[in-house]
């Protein structure tokens, strides 16, 4: 490894109900391209659901504050704390997010994984993944 050159490692476990389809080309591929997008994008999880609720307590706390200290009304308060909630999905939800490679795929991932679904006649998810990072801080 050279100084200041980060190294990125990918795990994600993408489930099929059958040999036959993960063993694909096309399952193996989409397992690839969805590390890679894991390494470039850092999602903190797979679905809406599993982020932990007092993580989107706190979020919301933030955004609707924010929202206060810039002077707007309270009846409309809620309704930018749901859009910016949104946008925290966008980018920390794997599902959510929109595919970096967009020239095979232009979407978010959790449409790819459906249509990946789709195509190979079975049920496929996303089911975990992990992602470590070794040699630039977190924030970089």
């Amino acid at each position: 490894m050279q100084a200041g050159r980060p190294v990125i490692g990918v795990l994600v476990e993408l489930a099929a109900e059958t040999d036959f389809v993960a063993k694909s080309d096309g399952f193996q591929t989409a397992a690839n391209d969805i590390a890679m997008h894991i390494a470039a994008a850092r999602p903190g999880w797979v679905e809406r659901e599993d982020v932990p609720e007092p993580i989107l307590t706190k979020e919301r706390e933030l955004f609707a504050a924010q929202a206060r200290n810039e002077g707007k009304p309270e009846h409309i308060i809620d309704k930018i704390v749901d859009g910016k909630l949104t946008a925290f999905y966008k980018d920390n939800v794997l599902y959510d997010q929109q595919f970096v490679k967009t020239e095979q795929f232009d979407g978010t991932v959790g449409e790819m994984v459906k249509q990946l679904a789709a195509s190979m006649g079975e049920n496929i998810s996303v089911a975990r993944f992990a992602r470590v990072q070794v040699g630039e801080s977190a924030d970089e």
